[in-house]
């Protein structure tokens, strides 16, 4: 008997249509790529659930629906001013962000707005 080899890992199959429902699939560095970020700062993004993505193991990869996705979610206003964290990502998004960015309860208190309702 022959074993068939294993399929290529993520990585080899990004930017290509794999078959799946989604379409083409990306690596992090195209979605850091056009976001003009690091791929560290992707993937923190990422592993906090402020960014669209799909991980396969310990593989992210991203879709053009995500990658359009967060351009959306990190675009700025022409006049130059970025939007506050709470404008620009909503009451959850901002308390996610400050707990991935490692503040102590007192701390977040201090730097968000009391929660609505």
């Amino acid at each position: 008997m022959t074993r068939e080899p294993p399929a290529p890992p993520d990585d080899e199959t990004a930017g290509r249509d794999n078959g799946n429902a989604a379409g083409k699939t990306y690596p992090v560095e195209e979605g850091a790529r056009r976001l003009r970020k690091s791929r560290a700062w992707y993937l923190r993004q990422l592993r906090a659930g402020l960014l669209p993505g799909h991980r396969a193991g310990r593989t992210w990869f991203l879709t053009e629906r995500d990658i359009d996705q967060a351009l959306e979610q990190t675009a700025q206003p022409a006049n130059g001013s970025p939007p506050s964290a709470t404008e620009a990502l909503g009451q959850s998004s901002a308390q996610k962000l400050t707990q991935a960015a490692g503040l102590s309860r007192r701390q977040r208190r201090h730097r968000l707005p009391p929660p609505a309702g």
